[in-house]
């Protein structure tokens, strides 16, 4: 029997020219990353109404608008040991189903409290899928691309900002004097809260997650499942239109 042949997962991927998996994944990860982008600065536009609101003092007021920033710093260390353990792509879904679920219901807050303990949970889902979406894209990348691909997907936040400006200025620069929305039922809603509803939408954003990726090869060969990085290599290479696979032999591919 010949020998067979030794590779790793960098090895393979530096094989498969870019093509339509790579696109692909960069509108899924680049989406993601707009959508932070948002978050993060969505509060600059609501901080100004919310201390007039609350009658905030000037530190409270700093600590609710770098209440998330906070919260990233956790969200960094916490979803990045999570990943490691369970995986890039589940990562990835729950980091963006939390900072999405958490802007919208910021729009419940009713005081300085809760409106720092949301905020602060929005961080930890935000800081968490900076991490994971880096390294989920990057785990994807032939060597010679991975930076130009990173650069790539920094130039989706901007993208992010002007989001934010659209959904501040349709709520609160657009709304009727005292920036008051009368809604069937519920009644009247002030503008800010509608805002952070209205911004809790990159939740939905988990279900093309979950249709759309699949786990890293390199984190499946990491954890032993040869056959699955194999699998995930393939396919990689059969939606670029490759004729010629990756080795797919138990044991050709370690990490």
């Amino acid at each position: 029997m010949s020998k067979r042949e030794t590779v790793t997962v960098a090895e393979v991927l530096d094989r498969i020219p870019i093509g339509a998996f790579h696109r692909r994944l960069l509108a899924v990860c680049g989406s993601a990353w707009a959508l932070d982008g948002m978050e993060v600065i969505i509060i600059s536009f609501t901080l100004p109404v919310l201390i007039e609101a609350w009658t905030l003092s000037g530190l409270s007021a700093g600590l609710l608008g770098s209440a998330s920033l906070m919260g990233m710093v956790l969200g960094n260390w916490g979803w990045g040991w999570y990943a490691d353990r369970h995986g890039r792509q589940v990562a990835f879904q729950w980091t963006v189903l939390v900072y999405g679920v958490f802007t919208g219901l910021t729009a419940l807050a009713v005081g300085f409290y809760s409106g720092f303990a949301l905020r602060f949970l929005t961080g930890v889902g935000l800081g968490g899928a900076l991490a994971v979406d880096t390294s989920y894209l990057s785990e994807h990348l032939p060597t010679d691309r991975r930076g130009r691909y990173l650069v790539y997907l920094d130039a989706f936040w901007p993208v992010g900002y002007v989001l934010a400006v659209v959904l501040a200025w349709v709520f609160l620069a657009a709304l009727p004097a005292g920036g008051m929305v009368s809604l069937p039922v519920v009644g009247a809603v002030a503008g800010w809260r509608l805002l952070f509803a209205a911004a809790g939408f990159p939740a939905l954003l988990v279900f093309v997650i979950r249709s759309q990726l699949r786990e890293t090869p390199y984190y499946l060969a990491r954890t032993g499942d040869v056959e699955g990085a194999n699998e995930r290599l393939a396919a990689i290479a059969e939606e670029n239109g490759e004729e010629h696979a990756p080795p797919a032999v138990e044991g050709s591919i370690r990490y």
